[in-house]
């Protein structure tokens, strides 16, 4: 719940101060005598969400100013020792969100998670199977340490075998000279020198099977670690190092050893100067692409997607310089790596250069083995970099950040040549109850073996990616949505009916629904399609679960039942308390009108029904209390727990929303985990 907490407070935080800004200018405004009424309530309205929001993310001191400012504004008083009295308010409200951009103060209450099944132990001196795939060889003479590091690798989707005893060095030399190859390695290198001798021989047999070696040594020595290195190792962790950190360095090292193709733009007007950087630079592993008419470079920089560009300082028309600095402007753009080449030595110049935000600069005339050099070693700085931001560390599918980007490429693919485009938005059916009843590590085994399935079951061009949790997208590229339907069904049934061992004899059936959308008919963009499909996934979770529902067809699944309906115009809240209740794994729909709130669950509109209700008070449309009124004459307060979340904590407000019908009147801020609790409660009764 922390972990969730953080990363939406990353990402409504400017959403927040953009809120201490309308406060402050009608301030300015209040100072200055010619504060107008829209202004005012406008103000009064944000200092009123902030006060509760604020407050629930955890910054109690920032909620407390807001609430001033609040009833300040409220007052509308001309007093000029008051306006600047809450001047100062709006600049201590300014530097307590400031200074908290990263991550709020934790929330009240802790979580308690399940215990992860021990890992099983392997026997000692049993020689590894031969290699399928990519595959692990862990050499170490501790047999639970060894397991602990198979075990962190398997929930990685890796191949370990283990060899363990006092030998276990000679034993994997005696296998490698049998044929066995494995694509990685962790050896354990001891501190005597007979056993560290015959490890270092081992770390020689390994690099000439091209397997990657992660090497555990406790010595600081330099001599040592050069010896090491010299036989084979790449990575060097102390032996006392966590399992968990040692899985990550061996992704990290079999992801290296992997060939990935990368691409570099090269923009030059001199056509002898491109010939001879794409002769240079050209091989199996980078693909060239040239350009002489820097006019157009943003096109072809959206066409081609590179990992690197190389510019010239001196052009046509448009300058280097002036293309480095359009990289830089744009988000999409502002890390790919720059480089500079030309003919240019005024110390000035390049001084510009690097302002500009370029990675490197390199003279003409082009030296061979230099530039070769500088820009393999800036691509493989890079690729490591978007490896670790755009890939999910636990099942290595893209992450969100990643799949936006790849997203608008297949977009810009579909509008271009008429094609077809569908998402989809995937969520594994009762999660929860894995990781409740067979531990974390469990969970893990599952979720990597779903992207695996999802993985192998699409096509190169599509894009499958994990969102979070056990939330997955997938891009369907040339697909229309009704040939994407069944398609996706069948992936996901095979995927249910294959089932996943967790060891000890257990295999998990594991189901899952979702929603589709597509391209152009359901909307454009990232943001469109997910909501789309998500009301489809929304749909098919309450219609039973193990459902593939298309957008725009969610009636076709009857009137929609959630857990949770959330009644609130305040984003910012509505968006923790909905992300808070799924993690938990309730499902949630969120009404941000009071008018449309008691048409979709009055039933006068289309028909949403729920087990409990989070209703607000100041909404626009009509207030709280009248949606409270139309629930209860609806006969809907019934048999659904309606429980009033308002920052109005007055006594009065308190009785009149119990006579109306709610169970709870519940004061902003708020303990989330409390109040997931009551809800946790109310559902279990329901």
């Amino acid at each position: 719940m922390r972990a969730a907490t953080e990363a939406i407070w990353r990402r409504v935080h400017e959403s927040e101060l953009r809120r201490v800004a309308v406060i402050e200018a009608a301030i300015g405004s209040l100072i200055e005598g010619r504060l107008g009424e829209p202004e005012r309530a406008a103000a009064e309205r944000d200092a009123h969400k902030l006060a509760g929001s604020a407050g629930t993310f955890g910054f109690h001191r920032a909620s407390e100013l807001a609430r001033e400012l609040e009833m300040l504004l409220a007052a509308g008083t001309a007093e000029r020792s008051a306006a600047l009295h809450a001047a100062g308010l709006v600049e201590q409200l300014r530097r307590e969100l400031s200074s908290a951009a990263v991550s709020p103060a934790p929330l009240r209450g802790e979580l308690s998670l399940a215990a992860p099944s021990p890992a099983p132990q392997p026997r000692s001196g049993s020689a590894p199977p031969a290699p399928t795939g990519p595959q692990l060889l862990v050499v170490h003479p501790d047999g639970s340490t060894a397991a602990a590091i198979a075990a962190s690798v398997r929930v990685r989707g890796l191949d370990a075998a283990v060899i363990t005893g006092v030998d276990a060095a000679k034993a994997a030399r005696a296998d490698l000279a049998r044929g066995m190859r494995p694509a990685a390695a962790v050896v354990h290198i001891g501190d005597d020198h007979p056993s560290a001798a015959v490890s270092l021989q081992l770390l020689s047999d390994l690099e000439r099977t091209g397997a990657a070696v992660l090497a555990l040594m406790r010595t600081a020595a330099t001599a040592d670690r050069v010896r090491a290195m010299r036989a084979g190792a790449r990575i060097f962790l102390d032996p006392k190092a966590d399992a968990t950190e040692m899985a990550d360095a061996v992704a990290t090292l079999l992801d290296t050893a992997r060939r990935h193709t990368q691409t570099v733009l090269v923009v030059d007007d001199d056509e002898t100067i491109l010939a001879a950087v794409r002769l240079i630079l050209g091989t199996d592993a980078v693909t060239v692409e040239t350009l002489a008419d820097p006019e157009r470079f943003w096109e072809v920089l959206s066409q081609v997607q590179p990992h690197l560009v190389l510019l010239d300082i001196d052009m046509p028309s448009v300058s280097g310089l002036e293309l480095c600095r359009l990289v830089r402007s744009d988000p999409r753009w502002r890390e790919l790596p720059v480089v500079f080449l030309s003919a240019s030595r005024d110390p000035e110049q390049i001084r510009e250069v690097y302002a500009t935000g370029a990675d490197d600069f390199v003279s003409k005339p082009v030296v061979a083995a230099e530039l070769r050099a500088r820009i393999g070693s800036r691509l493989e700085r890079a690729r490591l970099h978007r490896l670790l931001a755009e890939t999910d560390p636990l099942t290595s599918l893209a992450n969100r950040r990643r799949l936006e980007r790849d997203l608008a490429r297949l977009e810009l693919l579909a509008d271009r040549y008429d094609g077809k485009l569908s998402v989809a938005v995937i969520d594994l059916d009762r999660f929860k109850r894995v990781n409740d009843r067979h531990g974390h590590t469990a969970g893990d085994q599952v979720l990597r073996r779903f992207a695996a399935h999802m993985r192998n079951s699409f096509r190169g061009e599509d894009v499958v990616a994990r969102l979070g949790g056990e939330e997955f997208f997938v891009a369907m590229h040339g697909m229309p949505g009704h040939d994407a339907l069944p398609r996706l069904s069948a992936i996901l049934t095979e995927f249910r009916d294959v089932g996943v061992d967790i060891g000890d004899g257990l295999l998990l059936n594991v189901g899952a629904s979702a929603g589709v959308a597509e391209h152009g008919c359901d909307g454009r963009g990232f943001a469109e399609l997910y909501r789309a499909a998500d009301a489809a996934l929304l749909a098919a979770k309450a219609s039973g679960r193990g459902r593939v529902l298309a957008a725009g067809r969610v009636s076709e699944a009857g009137s929609l039942h959630v857990d949770v309906a959330i009644v609130d115009d305040d984003e910012v809240l509505a968006e923790l308390l909905r992300h808070t209740l799924e993690i938990v794994g309730y499902s949630c729909a969120v009404l941000t009108d009071g008018t449309e709130a008691i048409a979709r669950l009055s039933g006068a509109g289309d028909r949403l029904t729920a087990s409990a209700i989070l209703l607000d008070i100041d909404l626009p449309g009509c207030t709280g209390f009248e949606v409270l009124h139309a629930l209860r004459e609806a006969d809907v307060t019934a048999g659904t727990a309606v429980l009033v979340v308002t920052a109005r904590s007055s006594e009065q407000d308190a009785v009149r929303a119990v006579a109306e019908g709610a169970v709870d009147h519940i004061a902003k801020p708020f303990s989330v985990p409390l109040l997931v609790e009551k809800l946790r409660r109310i559902i279990e009764r329901q």
